[in-house]
């Protein structure tokens, strides 16, 4: 068992917050916490405010890996949006649908601190977008 757990509940204090930037040096230590705990169970993503850690980092499956993403930001999106239903580790049980943008321009640093750019389309995309949403202290209820 972790000294982590994922934070549950639509009004949580924590995961109601805006998370902080995050130095590249604090990225392996926070990396190494995420991919821990979202051994645990059969997700898409995992961001660092969900297991009580207000930083800008998260974990997201992209295509068949998981990829660090620090410091995010949306650089572009698409006026098209698709909408799918999406669940979370912090609000079990809940799964609605939530239209997403269908492409998005990213930029964040990578797991060595080194600034990456990437093209997201569909499903990853929306796993980017639902990630990135709780570093803002927004939850996928919020959407709908």
């Amino acid at each position: 068992m972790s000294d982590h757990q994922i934070l549950t509940g639509e009004n949580n204090a924590k995961l109601r917050q805006k998370s902080t930037e995050i130095s590249p040096r604090e990225i392996p230590k926070i990396a190494k916490i995420l991919r821990r705990e979202i051994a645990e169970f059969n997700a898409l993503g995992l961001a660092a405010p969900q297991v009580g850690i207000c930083k800008r980092i998260f974990l997201a499956k992209i295509g068949d890996e998981f990829q660090i993403f620090a410091n995010p930001e949306i650089v572009e999106k698409s006026i098209a949006t698709a909408n799918a239903e999406e669940g979370c580790l912090s609000l079990p049980g809940i799964w609605e649908n939530v239209a997403r943008p269908t492409e998005i321009s990213v930029k964040f640093l990578d797991e060595s601190g080194e600034e990456k750019f990437a093209k997201l389309q569909k499903m990853d995309a929306r796993v980017f977008c639902h990630e990135f949403d709780h570093l803002n202290g927004v939850l996928f209820v919020d959407r709908i």
